[in-house]
């Protein structure tokens, strides 16, 4: 099998999400480019969401890659990790809602003891109780 590429990946999870937005009535704006500052934003009535999306090809990569110094507190950002499930194509993917902070209670230091951080990641497993949670953005709408 033939590597796959981290953009199409990004690219694809993007879209899903943007999907399942539309499909819950949000109007939803995709941010293009390589130096984006968020990949959508979503609208309902006069409120409006930043959504950072962080793509999965398949169950085996186990984790998102994701740099922990770029994660700030914001009541309007939402982090959406996908799983593409890719590896079973019986499966529908999976969307994992988070805000900034949650994130970073589950995100895992990639190196030694010894050496500066230079990778962190979020392992699949530690993010069962956020799977599928759309209504928390509802629920965002209502708290501002």
């Amino acid at each position: 099998m033939s590597t796959v590429d981290k953009n199409q990946t990004g690219l694809a999870s993007e879209f899903f999400v943007a999907a399942e937005l539309f499909r819950r009535k949000w109007d939803v704006t995709i941010s293009f480019g390589s130096t984006k500052k968020f990949d959508l934003k979503a609208c309902k009535g006069d409120f409006d969401i930043t959504l950072q999306v962080k793509g999965m090809y398949a169950t085996k990569a186990g984790n998102w890659n994701i740099n922990k110094a770029k994660l700030k507190p914001d009541d309007k950002l939402f982090i959406v990790f996908v799983n593409l499930h890719s590896d079973k194509m019986d499966a529908s993917p999976e969307y994992y809602i988070l805000t900034p902070l949650e994130a970073l209670e589950f995100i895992v230091d990639k190196n030694r003891a010894d050496e500066p951080v230079k990778q962190n990641y979020l392992p699949y497993s530690r993010l069962k109780s956020f799977k599928n949670n759309w209504e928390r953005l509802e629920q965002a709408c209502v708290t501002v």
